[in-house]
């Protein structure tokens, strides 16, 4: 797990709480702790094969309430520690899985005019 901030200013989309599946149903997902998980999507730059490209991201962060609540869609945002990993590659049924790139964060509030 890395630190990380993102190449250019993030804008905050929706937070949602997160899902798991469990016994074929999507249910609300925790942390070991029962701290619920929020799904914050941001539309943030990554670089793609050596260029800058818009993506969608999701970055989950563990709250007991909305941690985005009042941030108005189409503001810019900050993530305090925000860090980022990858999951292992694996073999499943003859095909590889994993490699998926994920951010987590302890909350998120707009960005200061400078």
């Amino acid at each position: 797990m890395l630190n990380v901030s993102f190449g250019a200013v993030p804008v905050f989309s929706a937070c949602v709480p997160k899902t798991k599946f469990e016994d074929r149903k999507r249910v609300p997902a925790f942390t070991k702790q029962g701290v619920p998980l929020w799904a914050v999507r941001v539309m943030a730059p990554q670089l793609r094969y050596g260029a800058l490209v818009d993506e969608m991201v999701t970055v989950s962060i563990a709250a007991t309430e909305d941690p985005a609540q009042g941030i108005p869609r189409g503001a810019a945002v900050d993530f305090d520690g925000l860090m980022h990993g990858r999951t292992p590659h694996r073999v499943v049924d003859g095909k590889v899985a994993g490699g998926v790139d994920y951010f987590i964060a302890d909350g998120v509030r707009v960005r200061k005019a400078a």
